[in-house]
């Protein structure tokens, strides 16, 4: 409740909204107002609602895959001030996309690139450097002179494609929430043009490292069976951190008006005929605590039966502003690529 001192909110701003302004305050369980702490303050100008300055925020801007296909089926490719997630199965080239879109993201504007490096945080073990340079050297040869003449007059050439910002290699929960906030330092700063994240599922579907060695799990309250309270706490610091890293992401996003990708793994989805699931039975990992994050969802499947085994296909689950599309591509050696004319989706 409004204490009777404070300002009542302007027209138009919701209260909601007010209430989280800078150096307002505000009354809990009846007792004397208090200012909001500085993490929790909004940046958003006083007295200004949310739908006003979204609508100031300019034409949409995209960054572009490479693949027409993609892109087309991403609306555009990945917008800005939006977060996309890919989600799929393991070698179904999740950080060849990746990678794909941080090569891209160096070139100017007029080829579909932001003009600036990429912020890339890898949780799945090293970063494969050497292909992402083998992919840019090959994004380069496919290159005509004059799109080569234009990177090179904004600075960019064969050797520099595949420059990114490398944050750090997050294996843990708290390390990824680290890594994060520092990819936001970076972008907030202007030295990198998006944000890349591989995998967000790595780090939160590892088991507890301490689960019977004294850990978590061991330290449940006394009297409690088989130290639930432990697994408990621990299982709600993951979601508190999964919560966190999605905040900052879409915060990030907005703020500076960047793409943003996250690559999610994939889980199987059982039939309640007989508990089997089919090969294409697949839904992103982390169920419904990260699935309200990402603003475009989409899944990047092996086509299995095709004739050629490098066959994916790019499935639009959920686009806020364009219907559910597929397309097919193929995975080569600078990345995901056009089809073959004839293969369906």
């Amino acid at each position: 409740q409004r204490s009777s001192g404070s300002p009542a909110p302007p027209p138009g701003c919701c209260a909601a909204h007010w209430w989280r302004q800078p150096g307002v305050a505000h009354a809990r369980a009846g007792g004397p107002p208090r200012a909001l702490r500085p993490e929790m303050q909004c940046d958003r100008p006083r007295g200004v609602p949310p739908a006003v300055r979204a609508s100031a925020l300019g034409p949409a801007r995209f960054l572009a895959s490479g693949c027409a296909s993609i892109d087309k089926a991403l609306g555009g490719g990945l917008r800005a001030g939006w977060l996309t997630e890919i989600a799929g199965e393991a070698g179904a080239g999740k950080t060849q996309l990746v990678m794909q879109f941080a090569i891209r993201c160096a070139m100017p504007v007029s080829l579909g690139g932001m003009g600036a490096p990429a912020a890339i945080i890898c949780t799945e073990g090293s970063f494969p450097v050497r292909r992402m340079r083998t992919m840019a050297f090959a994004v380069w040869a496919a290159l005509s002179a004059a799109q080569r003449s234009e990177c090179e007059a904004c600075g960019v050439g064969r050797d520099t494609l595949w420059d990114c910002h490398l944050v750090r290699n997050a294996d843990s929960p708290e390390s990824l929430v680290a890594a994060v906030a520092a990819a936001a330092a970076c972008a907030r700063a202007g030295r990198c043009a998006a944000l890349l994240l591989d995998s967000i599922a790595g780090p939160f579907r590892v088991p507890d490292p301490d689960e019977g060695s004294g850990g978590a799990a061991s330290k449940a309250a006394p009297g409690s069976a088989g130290g639930g309270g432990g697994g408990r706490r621990w299982f709600a610091g993951r979601a508190k951190a999964l919560l966190g890293v999605s905040s900052v992401l879409r915060c990030v996003a907005l703020e500076r008006r960047l793409p943003v990708l996250v690559a999610n793994q994939a889980t199987a989805v059982l039939r309640p005929d007989d508990s089997t699931a089919a090969p294409d039975d697949v839904a992103p990992a982390l169920g419904m605590a990260w699935a309200h994050a990402a603003h475009v969802r989409a899944m990047l499947l092996r086509r299995r039966g095709s004739a050629n085994p490098q066959a994916r296909a790019v499935r639009v689950v959920f686009h806020p502003a364009a219907a559910s599309s597929a397309c097919v591509c193929v995975l080569g050696e600078a990345g995901l690529g056009e089809a073959v004319l004839g293969e369906a989706p």
